[in-house]
C-alpha cells in the first residue's frame, strides 16, 4: 500500500481502539480535524 493512501483498513481491535480514542476527545479537536481537510459527511 502506498504511504499517501487515504483509506485504511482496520481490524475489528483497531477499529474498537480508534473509536475508543475519537469519543475521548474533546469536541474542539473533532473540529480541528475536519478543517485539515478531511471531507464532513
Amino acid at each position: 500500500m502506498a504511504a499517501d493512501d487515504k483509506v485504511a483498513i482496520l481490524t475489528d481491535d483497531e477499529e474498537e481502539q480508534k473509536r475508543k480514542y475519537v469519543l475521548s476527545e474533546p469536541f474542539n479537536t473533532l473540529s480541528m480535524v475536519q478543517q485539515a481537510g478531511e471531507p464532513t459527511p
